[in-house]
């Protein structure tokens, strides 16, 4: 006699659309667990096989707040030099420290949120707006491609506006 495996929920199933999966799941979670996942810290849901998890850091001005790390001035000093090209460097700096980290700790996550742009601060002006991101990967494939965004500011239609 062989022992029946129950089948994988639909969650599980990555032939299946997104949408599908993503509404399979939400339909199993309680409230209570729904809204646990609405922290940054997510706890384990065992009964679903979903194991904790992080859903992002913030690295503001580097990610010290981890270990020994370069400390990047906050983003109104970044913002106050006008210099798109640094405030790069320091994204791409930023990034190889998570990822020096991620190798000694993989519960270290590499959703980080550097560096921050205050839009309340833009000579553009009006809380209103949004940031919208652009991406730029590195073209090398070891160690993964980095991510690094850049801020355009937009008004609440999100047609792009020039300053």
């Amino acid at each position: 006699m062989t022992a029946h495996t129950p089948p994988s929920p639909p969650f599980r199933d990555p032939s299946l659309p997104f949408a599908k999966r993503i509404d399979d799941l939400l339909s199993r979670l309680t409230l209570e667990e729904k809204t646990a996942f609405l922290h940054q810290f997510a706890p384990s849901v065992e009964r679903l096989g979903i194991a904790a998890f992080r859903t992002g850091q913030e690295a503001l001005h580097g990610v010290a707040w981890m270990g020994p790390a370069t400390v990047f001035p906050q983003a109104v000093g970044l913002g106050a030099t006008w210099n798109p090209e640094l405030v790069r460097r320091v994204g791409d700096a930023v990034s190889k420290e998570i990822r020096a980290m991620r190798a000694r700790d993989d519960r270290v996550g590499l959703n980080v949120w550097a560096p921050t742009v205050n839009l309340l601060r833009h000579p553009c002006g009006a809380a209103t707006r949004r940031a919208t991101p652009r991406t730029r990967s590195s073209p090398r494939r070891s160690p993964p491609p980095t991510r690094t965004a850049c801020a355009a500011t937009t008004p609440p239609t999100g047609a792009p506006r020039p300053c």
